[in-house]
C-alpha cells in the first residue's frame, strides 16, 4: 500500500531505498543532540540544576508517548493529493528544524533565573518532540509502504537502520571533535558558545 492508498506500488529500487532511509540520519542526529548534549549545555553551560533540567527532559518523553498514537491516527486518517504521510514530513521537518535552533540559542530572558530557564527549557523540549513526532511517526510508516513485498520492505529497514547506526556512531564522533575540545584553561563543555555553534 502506498502513501495514498493506492492498489499498485511502483519497484523499490535500490536508490529509492537509500533516498528515504538519508532522512533516518536527520532523525538520529536530532535525538542524539538531545540526549547527549542538551542535558550538558543546561546543566553545566548555563547553570540549570540537573533535577530541574531532569524533569525537563522527563516530561517532554512522557509527551512523547502521548503524541505518537495520536499522530498515527492523524496520519493514518488524512487524505491530500500529496498522500497522507508527505505533507506531515515535510511540516514535521521545517518545524524540526526551526525549533532546534532555540533549543540551543537560549535568549537572554530566558537566562534571568533558574525558574525562567526550567519553564524555557520544558516549553522548547515539549515543542521538540512534537515537531519530532509529526516528521518520525509519518516517515517510519512510509516505509512500510515504499516497496509492495516483504523482501523489499525488509531489505528497506535493513538499509534504514544501517543510516541510523552511521549517524549515531559519525555524529556524536564529529560534535565532540568539532566543537567540544578541551584546551589548558577550561572544559569544553561548559562553554555556551561551544553549544550555538553546534546547534545554531
Amino acid at each position: 500500500m502506498d502513501d495514498s492508498k493506492s492498489p499498485s506500488v511502483p519497484p523499490c529500487s535500490r536508490s529509492r531505498m537509500v533516498g528515504y532511509s538519508v532522512g533516518e540520519c536527520a532523525n538520529s542526529l536530532l535525538m542524539n543532540s538531545l540526549s547527549g548534549f542538551a542535558m550538558l549545555y543546561y546543566t553545566e553551560a548555563l547553570g540549570l540544576s540537573h533535577a530541574l533540567a531532569g524533569i525537563a527532559m522527563g516530561v517532554a518523553v512522557f509527551w512523547d508517548a502521548i503524541t505518537d498514537p495520536v499522530m498515527g491516527h492523524i496520519t493514518d486518517n488524512t487524505r491530500s493529493r500529496f498522500g497522507r504521510r508527505h505533507p506531515y514530513i515535510l511540516l514535521g521537518g521545517v518545524l524540526v528544524t526551526v525549533i532546534f535552533v532555540f533549543l540551543w540559542v537560549v535568549p537572554d530572558f530566558a537566562r534571568s533565573s533558574p525558574q525562567v530557564l526550567f519553564w524555557y527549557l520544558l516549553v522548547v523540549n515539549l515543542l521538540q518532540r512534537t515537531a519530532i513526532t509529526v516528521f518520525g511517526v509519518p516517515y517510519v510508516a512510509l516505509g512500510f509502504e515504499l516497496c509492495s513485498d516483504y523482501d523489499g520492505r525488509v531489505t528497506l529497514q535493513g538499509i534504514r537502520s544501517a543510516m541510523n547506526m552511521l549517524a549515531n556512531l559519525l555524529g556524536v564522533a564529529l560534535a565532540w571533535s568539532l566543537f567540544f575540545s578541551d584546551n589548558e584553561t577550561v572544559r569544553a563543555t561548559s562553554l555556551p558558545e561551544n553549544y550555538v555553534r553546534m546547534g545554531g
